[in-house]
């Protein structure tokens, strides 16, 4: 799925297949159509959500399956600790260019290069 169309008849197919996934996690996730709902507006808005609620009661995989619906997206998620170093997070210093004398951080395959980011345990 792609959402930058400039048709109004774009528009409204784009709307609808939002809509028919919205429906379709609904359906999967049992009694969280508000949390599917949200995320779909939060991905819209380019915002960020907070979802909470006790282990098991499907809080990352409506995130995961909304992201894998979007074509070309990427999802990227951590589950944090008190030990858990930004670097985790933001990527960890290119040694390489240190020795260059540049200060660079790696940035490819974290939260910074995600379109959707999951970050668990956020409490903690």
């Amino acid at each position: 799925m792609s959402f930058g169309t400039q048709d109004p008849h774009d528009g409204r197919e784009t709307a609808g297949r939002l809509r028919a996934i919205s429906d379709e996690l609904s359906d999967r996730f049992y009694e969280r159509a508000d949390v599917v709902r949200t995320l779909v507006v939060t991905l819209l808005a380019g915002q960020h959500s907070l979802v909470l609620g006790p282990p098991g009661t499907a809080k990352s995989e409506p995130a995961r399956e909304l992201t894998g619906r979007v074509e070309g997206a990427a999802y990227w998620e951590i589950l944090l600790s008190k030990f858990t170093a930004p670097t985790r997070m933001f990527g960890p210093i290119d040694v390489a260019a240190l020795a260059r004398g540049e200060y660079r951080q790696v940035y490819e395959g974290r939260a910074t290069t995600a379109h959707v980011a999951f970050i668990d345990e956020i409490f903690k």
